[in-house]
């Protein structure tokens, strides 16, 4: 143990005065695709101005069911897309 860290190769973390492990801490994976609402929040813009952007097909989506998703990868060819306006 190094630094004080009691982190294992193992990935877990001994609590050695406890005599216990716990499981290691687990990052919540990055979604694939996002909703209408969470692409707007994304954007900072209002839902009706997002779904304009899927409409004028400026913003790829698809449907899963009769709900209507937008693939992350797409959310980041649109922003790479816009052009850099600073002077």
């Amino acid at each position: 143990m190094q630094g004080g860290s009691f982190m294992t190769s193992a990935g877990a973390e001994e609590l050695p005065h406890l005599g216990v492990r716990s499981p290691t801490r687990v990052r919540a994976p990055t979604p694939l695709l996002l909703r209408i609402r969470d692409v707007a929040a994304l954007l900072s813009m209002s839902e009706s101005a997002t779904y304009d952007l899927v409409y004028k097909g400026e913003l790829p989506s698809v449907y899963i069911g009769s709900a209507r998703r937008v693939r992350m990868s797409d959310l980041e060819a649109y922003i790479a897309s816009l052009p850099n306006n600073s002077p």
